[in-house]
């Protein structure tokens, strides 16, 4: 298992629902971040939900123009 350092803004609608040890699924993007002088990787979460086991989801498209 990987764990990996996370900041999600404006997300406490879910935050009764999700506890240790969850599995998500997540919407995400990949950051450097820089705490007491050393840089490290963080995902900046753009939206999430608990997983839906066994179920499988077809990738969005990608937007254009970004």
């Amino acid at each position: 298992m990987t764990v990996w350092d996370a900041v999600g803004f404006h997300m406490g609608h879910v935050s009764g629902s999700l506890g240790p040890g969850a599995k998500i699924d997540a919407v995400f993007s990949v950051e450097s971040n820089s705490y007491m002088g050393k840089p490290r990787l963080q995902l900046n979460l753009r939206d999430l939900q608990s997983a839906q086991v066994g179920e499988v989801q077809q990738p969005l498209p990608a937007a254009s123009g970004q």
